[in-house]
Order: structure tokens, then sequence, then C-alpha cells
């Protein structure tokens, strides 16, 4: 029977072994009992409980419930409204002299009545002689007078209206005798009228316009 010698096995030709399992960090709290989430049994074929990451557990201890609704606060939507408005206080003359006229008119009209001719009979209307064609003229008037004065933009109407009233009070200045058949006979109504034609016609072209820019702000729905 010969003798086998066995050769000695070098510690240095073997392969190198798995890493060491480090040991449990003393300063991490314990597992919860019964919890197997933690125990990694898959990496390395480690069978030994390892721990998580301190900020993964701490993370999911304070998670909140799947069912937890959070409510935040919608900002308002809101659509922002431009608007110019011009305006003058030469309005108001327009609107003075539009008043004066739709009182001489339908002074004269209601007492003459519009029954007949309209150019009779000729009646007193404040001290002055009017028949009802007068009346009714006035009374146009008037009216144009307060729409341009309502109207920011019926500067130019106003102007032009002022204007025709200074040149028929100019006509009934001059003592006409149409005027004096159809209209009347007081040659000194005409004063009136140019007094109101000519103010509202140069307050008009004198006072300058103002325009305001007003920004107002509304919920959407």
């Amino acid at each position: 029977m010969s003798d086998t010698t066995v050769p000695e096995r070098r510690t240095d030709d073997l392969e190198p072994d798995a890493p060491a399992r480090a040991a449990p960090d003393p300063t991490l709290p314990p597992p919860p009992p019964g919890d197997t989430k933690w125990d990694d049994t898959t990496a390395d074929e480690d069978t030994s409980f390892r721990y998580p990451d301190a900020n993964a557990y701490d993370q999911t201890r304070l998670q909140e419930p799947a069912d937890a609704v959070v409510v935040r606060d919608q900002p308002e939507r809101t659509k922002m409204i431009e608007r110019d408005t011009l305006w003058s206080p030469s309005q108001i003359a327009p609107l003075a002299g539009g008043v004066v006229l739709i009182i001489f008119g339908l002074s004269a009209i209601i007492k003459g009545g519009l029954g007949g001719a309209v150019d009779a009979p000729v009646v007193s209307v404040f001290g002055y002689a009017h028949t009802p064609l007068l009346g009714l003229i006035e009374l146009g008037a008037g009216i144009l007078f307060i729409v341009a004065g309502l109207v920011p933009y019926g500067r130019t109407v106003g102007i032009v209206l002022g204007v025709l009233t200074a040149i028929g009070g100019g006509l009934i200045l001059a003592d006409l005798n149409w005027v004096n058949r159809h209209l009347t006979t007081d040659s000194d109504f005409g004063w009136i009228l140019i007094a109101i034609g000519g103010g509202v016609a140069v307050l008009l072209a004198v006072l300058p316009r103002v325009k305001t820019h007003t920004v107002e702000y509304r919920p959407t729905t």
C-alpha cells in the first residue's frame, strides 16, 4: 500500500468569500414584531435580518393613509374690463338750452292747439307772441339739444344746432314779413334764441373734453 500525500491547500487559492455581513446598528430601532417586509432574504443568500435605511423607515412610518384627501384653495379666476368715458362740462349747456326751448314749445302748442292751421292762433308764452308752428320748431330743437347733451360724441351736433338756433333768432330779430305771419310778431324774442344758440355753440367749442379710463375686475363663472 502506497502512501499518498495530500497537497496542502493554500488559503490564497480560494475564491474570495462573500462580503462580511455588517453588524446591526445599535442606534436604529428594532423592527416591528411580525413585520417581514424589512427582511431581505433574496440578497446574497443572506437569511439574517438586515436593517433598512433609517430615513426610508421614518418616511414609511409617517406616510399619510391612502384615503387621505388634501384640499387646496384654488385661485379665483377673474376677467379685466376696461372702459373709456368721454365727457365735458359743456354738455350742461345743450341740456339747459333744450329744456328752455321745450318749455316754450309745449306752452305754445298747448295754448294754441293743433286742431287748425299751425300758424294760428297767436298766443302769449311768457310775454312773447307765439304760433303753434313756432312751438313745434322749439319743441323739436329742444329735443335735439338734449340728445346732443346726453351723448358724449354729440359735441359737433350741439354746435351745429346752436348756430342754427342763433341764425333763427337773427331772422326773428330782423322782423321779416314771413316771420310775423307764421311764427311771431315779437322781434325781441330773437334775442332769446340768439342767447341760447350762441351760448351752447361757444361753450361746446371752448370747454375741453375729459377722458377717464376705468379698469374693473369681475370673477368669471
